[in-house]
């Protein structure tokens, strides 16, 4: 019996607690699940701002009552005579924009920035705008009644005010949201929509992020090796200098990604899109892109 028991511990790796843990032979495909929080270190619940691109009509007279637009970049639009009854625009860019002769009753604005924003024959009645910033903002000839303004900031009102000239209609909206998310050693964050985040020097080794959006994501630094990112989407990621030692690139979307200093000698790169990608050098073609478009995001 003892010899066939020295047989069977030539194919196991080790024996631990009596029961024997198989040997895996080098695939394309990751191993089992992903490591255990306690395979590295300590996981922690961090607050990611998260970049997203939706397609709206945006522009004089558009209909945005009663819809979820906390975050959204709206500087310098024209908005005039807008429909943003009840419209949720918490922590929303909105300097210098035009909402002359707009209804913003019941709207949401706390913590927005209105920097200059033009609210002539607006109608704010019962707006909730505390802790926005309102600096040179003229509401003289604004409804303000039952609006609240608690710990909002302003500062005395620019004379010269500049008057916003009308603007083409606008189909892509970008907007950013605070999502708590548990980042460590061995976390799963599959499928889950990451694109912008703040993710620099992040420890993620055997991170489960297969299918993840992590489009212009900031991964400059960070140790992803062993994680398994099975078709995840990494376009114009920042990933320089990152450690992918062992990890699983396997039909990832890496086009215009910046891989300068990163070493994927040891990363399963089998179908991975890398058009465009940066790999050496000081170009970055994400950079590149938006110097001729302020504008544009991938998608």
């Amino acid at each position: 019996m003892s010899d066939f028991i020295s047989a069977i511990r030539r194919f196991v790796e080790n024996w631990a607690d009596g029961k024997p843990k198989l040997v895996h032979y080098e695939s394309n495909e990751p191993n089992g699940s992903p490591a255990t929080p306690d395979a590295h270190g300590p996981m922690e619940i961090r607050q990611l701002v998260i970049t997203e691109t939706r397609s709206l009509d945006i522009g004089p007279g558009c209909d945005l009552s009663g819809l979820l637009l906390d975050g959204a970049q709206l500087a310098g639009v024209d908005l005039t005579g807008a429909n943003l009854r009840g419209t949720h625009l918490n922590r929303a860019d909105l300097r210098g924009a035009n909402l002359s002769g707009a209804d913003v009753t019941w709207a949401h604005l706390m913590n927005a920035q209105l920097t200059d924003a033009i609210v002539s024959n607006a109608n704010f009645s019962h707006a909730n705008m505390r802790a926005a910033n309102l600096s040179g903002v003229d509401f003289s000839t604004t409804e303000t009644f039952g609006a609240v303004f608690p710990d909002a900031t302003t500062a005395e009102v620019h004379s010269d005010i500049p008057v916003s000239t009308p603007s083409t209609r606008r189909d892509i909206v970008q907007f950013k949201k605070v999502v708590d998310v548990l980042i460590g050693p061995g976390c799963n964050l599959a499928g889950r929509d990451l694109s912008g985040a703040d993710l620099e020097g992040a420890d993620l080794r055997g991170a489960n992020l297969r299918g993840a959006w992590l489009s212009s994501a900031n991964l400059i630094g960070a140790n992803l090796s062993g994680a398994d990112l099975t078709n995840a989407r990494l376009n114009f990621a920042q990933m320089k200098e990152a450690i992918v030692d062992g990890t699983n690139f396997s039909n990832a979307h890496l086009m215009g990604a910046n891989l300068v200093g990163v070493d994927i000698s040891t990363a399963n790169m089998w179908g991975a899109k890398c058009l465009h990608a940066t790999m050496e050098g000081a170009v970055d073609f994400y950079a590149y892109l938006k110097a001729f478009n302020p504008n544009w995001e991938p998608k």
